[in-house]
């Protein structure tokens, strides 16, 4: 009687496939194709998630003489760090490379300004072509922004750095007696106005291994 169900035969006595049994092999193959889906993803999951729990706490980038160190924020976000000296000089390398553009000794020549780009700053980066138009644009004008940090600097966040140890970014803050901001006359050299203010940057820089030194890659508002 099951057998009629799922089989029938035809006018010569061939055994033919029922209509029911049509439909119960399409039922077994959808299922046997998911079970298969099923197990693969579990497979994978399970991969996945063996390489998360061994994957080391500390990174050595290539090039330079420190190691991260990786940290889970809430929300399971994870981040690379690096020793606190290390930020320190990270930091005190932006401060350097803002300064010298500041030009305490006078407006330079082309090829002066040529040295402080190249030396403080990624070439045709962002910040560098940033820092290229600025100059370009007071000499159109006649006078530039000396704005010189002076004071000390608060981190708001921590600084992140990516995983090649090579690139990190941070938002700094200096407040306004903090900074020096006056109008200057490239011609006379003389002070036009003065106009502190607070500023708060996010600030990308990467490590230039040849040179030995950080760049700047990016400054922009946070």
């Amino acid at each position: 009687m099951l057998f009629e169900l799922f089989f029938r035969l035809d006018a010569r006595g061939r055994r033919r496939v029922a209509p029911l049994g049509w439909a119960m092999l399409a039922v077994s193959i959808f299922v046997g194709v998911g079970l298969a889906a099923f197990g693969i993803r579990l497979y994978s999951d399970r991969i996945v998630e063996a390489l998360a729990t061994k994957s080391p706490g500390t990174i050595v980038p290539a090039g330079v003489d420190w190691t991260l160190s990786k940290e889970v924020l809430r929300g399971g976000t994870e981040v690379y760090v690096a020793p606190e000296d290390v930020e320190r000089q990270l930091v005190l390398a932006f401060i350097e490379a803002w300064n010298a553009l500041s030009f305490q000794g006078g407006f330079p020549d082309e090829g002066r300004v040529q040295e402080i780009l190249m030396q403080y700053y990624w070439p045709n980066s962002v910040a560098y072509e940033g820092a290229a138009e600025l100059i370009r644009a007071a000499r159109q004008t006649g006078h530039y922004w000396r704005q010189e940090i002076v004071g000390q600097f608060s981190l708001s966040e921590l600084i992140e750095f990516k995983q090649n140890g090579l690139d990190a970014t941070f938002i700094v803050g200096f407040p306004a007696e903090n900074i020096r901001r006056e109008l200057i006359d490239i011609t006379t050299g003389k002070v036009i106005t003065s106009s502190p203010k607070d500023i708060l940057l996010r600030v990308t820089m990467r490590y230039d291994t040849g040179a030995k030194r950080w760049k700047v890659l990016e400054v922009s508002l946070p």
